[in-house]
């Protein structure tokens, strides 16, 4: 089964005092053991590399500390997919027309990679997020 990873899920996998994590790294697991085909985007790779190094997590995670555990729990597990300029653009205007706006443009994008990756799973902590700007894939939408 391919599976997409919004990056609530990534981050979580990858901190222990994160209040998902057991959830996380029980999905991950599942990765590491090709039960699931884990994916996950470029830009969600951009994000949790963010988060990490912003959150105020117990011990603090440094750039380097960030990229050890990027490199170790998810890059070399997953596929990553990007999205092209285009996708970009159209992504921006459809937020636009619709009257949308803020954060939720973010979660757009990870659902529009996991189209794109013909994803049949989309693992979110998000969901209620993931519902209101994708319904169509309600079934597919899950945390765990």
């Amino acid at each position: 089964m391919r599976a997409y990873f919004d990056t609530p899920v990534l981050v979580a996998s990858c901190v222990e005092s994160h209040e998902h994590f057991f959830q996380a790294r029980g999905l991950l697991r599942q990765v590491h053991e090709k039960k699931i085909e884990g994916v996950m985007s470029c830009h969600g790779l951009a994000e949790c590399f963010g988060v990490l190094t912003r959150s105020p997590y117990a011990p603090t995670i440094d750039p380097a500390r960030a990229w050890q555990l990027l490199s170790h729990n998810l890059l070399s597990e997953f596929e990553l997919v990007t999205l092209s300029a285009m996708e970009y653009q159209d992504a921006v205007r459809r937020f636009a027309l619709n009257g949308w706006g803020g954060a939720r443009i973010y979660d757009w994008l990870h659902i529009e990679s996991a189209r794109k990756s013909n994803c049949e799973t989309i693992y979110t902590f998000n969901i209620r997020h993931f519902h209101q700007l994708a319904p169509d894939l309600g079934d597919r939408i899950k945390s765990s």
